[in-house]
């Protein structure tokens, strides 16, 4: 029997998201429903059920009948209470909140029975692993993304948990000065939710960003109770303040992606943060006060009569018996076996002794609230610059909230010296590890990363699963013997691009032996082809490091894993045995053309067969260009090469692929698209193609016997490529290659910012296939078929300025403006005339062709033009300086410049591994300079103003228009 769907009134059926919102709607109004019933059954109860008492108001007596709580008030107040958080969403959460304090106004006898079952149900959203307590979904490298695999923020569903939370919250204020059951369940609710471990697996916390907030108010709430008078026990207190200080810690075991929430949620989770942050900043006076040493005193009187440390030896980090390890405590001082302070005492201590504890245990304290108030300094500034990245007065936190936090920046963070910042390090080791080697890279402080270093060099096997602290370990330092050791080989997986530093050893100041290669070949042998193709390049330039010869048997044993990655490597080695096209690179022709032929020896019959089926194809293409060189420019050359594509014939051989696009297998050679284009001498040409999109594993089967390729309209699309003969393209390929990992960057922190990474390959010296940019034209040819301004041409194309569809285009083009923006400064790449920009039909913003780049620039090299072309007509699109699309786009230029500065060590690696090619690029100060310019030792907050003024600097730059009018009488380019 089939089900019909539902429908709408157009009798249209509903999508999912639809059916799910009339689900809730539904489910909210039998809320309501329920709720009335609850509060009407008091109505309908019989006059047995009713308790009859005396109340006395001065000489008077009254009768009062006070309701019984029935079984059926009961089984209805456990499902209100209970069917909502079965379904746990914002809209049910919120009405069912309305519910609840409906209920206990209507019944107010009911308030004990509602509040405990909120409380169960707290404690099963904990266990259920839901809301705040949600475990992070692993999230895939934007260094080796997958072609399955979305690059995307992952961000987990707090915002039901929120409200929850809030009205417990409004509980816990309401009930704080009333020494009654409830209270009481408060507090146990509130040590129950917080742990003294870190990385606590019966109720792990999550770590991701957007749960900040929520993680931080219910700390706010935890540490306001224990401040405050209302928790008398000693013990009681200092054990949930230990909580307190370690579940705000293990927040910062990890380093965070940029946030997810809205502006206003992000906003509404800084001022949580900050408010967090000056009730750290008063717990110095709590940390001073004799009255904790004697709480403390009595803490360890009762450890020593109720629990057993007596043995307690663990790493640093781990819980000694019911207390986490202490900064004073002795218990694994640089991660060594040892004992807390607890377990060095004697039940029979003196008094003296005792007390003595108690004030290591205070200072302690101390310790912890300076470690956690710079940490969340650090993370307020982070948060505040991505939500204000310009500064902007409107969108600042009012400055009474954060008067102590502004306060302590000033002065106190100012003036921590060197000693102060490496026992910063060493109470970060002893909490946990992780958090030491996040502080490493949280905090720029060279006394700090000194230290941590030295902890992880000494004592590796504590961080050896964080793959972060390889780098740390590896790290060249004065003692580099400590690195000779085969611990390397079971570290945690590291990503490709870390794995590649290790072949180029000397120029990034990492330790190079045999433990190190050996690792990061085996990390590159298990990445997966379709990410390991984007490292062709510096792959093959490892060779000329491979002293021991890892790097050639790696080359081969890939090979024999994927024949994609076999043609790509062969193509690649065969362009580098040249450093020109006419100029043989000998040292390079040595290592690899053994290595090209041994690989071509390794194929299988039928891996062969394919291998030449590609080649084949691929060669007749470019000599193409050979053969309509010696004709004049035109019609001839036109004919000449309409002819030479004819004879290789509409019908391609079966399985065969674009060198530039190893995810399509060729459909069909469209013959008649063929164009010679505007270069005399070199003759390059364009081609369309008609190929089907089927996956870099489908494309992997080609080889196989029998295989049958299956055609599928839906996949197929036209891909337009050009040909070229003469030129070096591999300065284009590295500057693909960077952007392309820019746009992946992007897309995992979710910002809003567009780069269309077309493909270039070179495939032997010389020689080269450039994809074209699908349903574009050049800002010149705009100009030369229109002669109007780029904003004209807009509102020519998309209508008028307040029409959607403009909107759109403009929505589109900042994006896109901001992204290259970025990239344009971060390469230095030049030569941006109108020649080289192109605009979509979507109204995106394209940069193509990279002659020039990092220190190479037109005119002899006379660096004329600035970071980034931003001309007038280009803010016109925007609105003007003050607009809110300029000031929007400045703001993506900002974050998308922060986001790329976490990545500064890989692109520097990939950059470092091409020196030796003698690339133009390159003119000996292309490391230091790119470290300059993503300001390594400078905070968020600085970096962010740097990046402003770069922007600032650019707009209507009078060296933009110069250039562009040198180009326009040289070249004849419209501008």
């Amino acid at each position: 029997m089939s089900i019909a769907a539902p429908i709408n009134d157009k009798g249209i059926e509903l999508d999912f998201e639809e059916r799910i919102a009339i689900f809730d709607s539904n489910f909210r109004n039998g809320l309501f429903k329920l709720t009335a019933m609850l509060i009407h059954n008091i109505d309908n109860s019989d006059d047995n059920e009713n308790e009859m008492s005396f109340t006395t108001i001065g000489n008077q007596t009254y009768r009062n009948d006070k309701p019984k709580v029935t079984a059926l008030d009961r089984d209805m107040v456990h499902a209100l209470i209970w069917l909502p958080v079965k379904m746990f969403t914002t809209s049910v959460m919120e009405a069912a909140v309305d519910c609840w304090s409906w209920a206990i106004v209507g019944r107010p006898e009911l308030e004990l029975l509602i509040v405990e079952e909120i409380y169960k149900v707290w404690e099963k959203v904990i266990s259920d692993c839901h809301g705040l307590y949600s475990i992070d979904k692993p999230e895939p490298s934007p260094l080796a993304p997958s072609e399955k695999e979305e690059l995307k923020p992952k961000p987990p569903s707090v915002n039901p948990h929120l409200i929850l939370f809030k009205f417990i919250e409004e509980r816990v204020y309401l009930c704080m000065h009333k020494a009654d059951i409830e209270m009481e369940m408060l507090n146990d609710l509130l040590h129950k939710s917080l742990s003294l471990i870190l990385e606590n697996p019966r109720a792990p916390m999550t770590k991701h960003v957007s749960a900040v907030g929520l993680r931080f108010r219910l700390l706010y709430l935890a540490l306001y109770l224990v401040q405050s008078d209302y928790l008398a026990n000693g013990v009681c207190k200092y054990l949930l303040r230990e909580k307190v200080y370690h579940t705000a810690f293990d927040y910062f075991t990890v380093r965070h992606h940029y946030p997810t929430q809205s502006q206003n949620e992000l906003r509404n989770d800084i001022r949580k943060l900050i408010r967090f942050f000056s009730l750290v900043h008063g717990e110095k006076k709590f940390c001073n006060d004799t009255t904790l040493t004697v709480e403390l005193d009595r803490v360890l009187m009762n450890g020593h009569h109720n629990h057993d440390v007596s043995d307690s030896s663990s790493k640093a980090g781990a819980p000694s018996g019911w207390i986490n390890s202490l900064a004073g405590g002795g218990g694994a001082a640089a991660g060594a076996v040892g004992q807390s302070t607890l377990s060095r005492k004697s039940g029979s201590a003196k008094h003296t002794e005792k007390s003595h504890d108690g004030r290591i245990l205070s200072r302690d304290l101390l310790k912890k609230r300076n470690l956690l108030l710079t940490l969340l300094a650090s993370e307020i500034e982070r948060l505040e610059t991505f939500h204000n990245p310009l500064g902007r007065a409107d969108l600042q936190i009012d400055h009474n909230t954060q008067s102590t936090y502004t306060n302590w920046k000033v002065y106190d963070m100012n003036g921590i010296s060197n000693k102060a910042w490496r026992e910063y390090g060493r109470v970060a080791w002893l909490i946990s590890p992780d958090l030491a080697i996040t502080l490493y890279y949280t905090i720029p402080k060279e006394s700090l990363r000194n230290e941590i270093q030295y902890l992880v060099k000494s004592y590796p096997l504590l961080v050896r699963h964080i793959p972060e602290a390889l780098c740390i370990f590896t790290a060249t330092a004065e003692n580099d013997r400590q690195c000779e050791t085969s611990i390397i080989l079971t570290w945690a997986p590291i990503d490709p691009v870390t794995a590649l530093s290790y072949f180029a050893s000397a120029r990034l100041n990492q330790v190079a032996n045999s433990y190190t290669i050996q690792f990061a070949s085996r990390m590159l042998y298990t990445t997966k082809a379709e990410a390991l193709i984007l490292y062709i390049p510096q792959l093959v330039q490892a060779i000329r490091y491979d002293e021991m010869g890892f790097v050639r048997r790696l080359i081969l044993a890939l090979s024999g894993k994927s024949n994609l990655l076999a043609h790509q490597l062969i193509w690649n080695i065969r362009t580098n045995t040249f450093k020109t096209e006419t100029t043989p690179d000998h040292e390079m022709q040595k290592k690899l053309e053994p290595i090209a032929q041994e690989i071509e020896l390794n194929f299988t019959p039928d891996a062969k067969k394919f291998y030449e089926r590609v080649f084949q194809f691929s060669d007749k293409l470019t000599k193409v260009s050979d053969i309509i060189k010696v004709f004049p420019k035109g019609n001839d050359r036109k004919e000449a090469c309409l002819q030479a594509l004819r004879e290789i014939g509409a019908e391609v051989p079966p399985g065969v692929y674009l060198p530039s696009n190893p995810e399509a297998i060729v459909v069909s050679l469209l013959l008649e698209s063929g164009a010679p284009m505007q270069s005399a001498a070199k003759a390059p040409y364009r081609a369309t193609f008609r190929v089907q999109s089927v996956g870099i594993e489908q494309v992997e089967r080609c080889a196989d016997p029998g295989y049958e390729f299956m055609q599928d309209i839906s996949n197929q699309y036209s891909q337009m490529a050009i040909f070229k003969v003469g030129d070096d393209v591999r300065q284009d390929i590295l500057a693909l290659q960077l952007m392309r990992l820019f746009h992946n960057i992007f897309e995992q922190e979710g910002l809003e910012l567009y780069l269309y990474t077309y493909r270039v390959i070179a495939t032997s010296p010389g020689c080269g296939v450039i994809e074209c940019v699908p349903n574009s034209r050049s800002r010149e040819d705009i100009g030369r078929n229109t002669e109007v301004g780029l904003f004209d041409y807009f509102r020519h194309v998309y209508g008028k300025d307040d029409s959607i569809k403009f909107q759109k285009a403009r929505r589109n083009f900042v994006i896109s403006m901001a992204a290259y923006s970025v990239a344009l400064f971060m390469l230095q790449i030049k030569d941006r005339h109108n020649g080289n920009i192109m605009i979509d039909d979507e109204g995106h913003i394209i940069h193509i062709d990279f002659g020039f780049m990092f220190e190479s620039s037109p005119g002899g090299n006379m660096r004329f033009e600035p970071d980034i072309k931003l001309t007038a007509e280009m803010i016109l699109i925007m609105g003007d300086l003050t607009a809110p699309a300029f000031l929007w786009f400045k703001e993506l230029c900002i974050r998308g410049y922060l986001a790329l500065r976490r990545y500064r060590t890989h692109f520097v690696t990939l950059i470092a591994l091409m020196l030796d090619t003698e690339l133009p690029c390159f003119r000996g100060h292309t490391l230091e300079q790119l470290n300059a310019r993503l300001k390594p030792e400078a905070s968020e907050a600085e970096a962010a103003r740097y990046m402003h003024e770069v922007i600032n600097r650019c707009a209507h730059s009078l060296r933009t228009r110069i250039y562009d009018y040198i180009q326009f009488q040289q070249n004849k380019i419209p501008y």
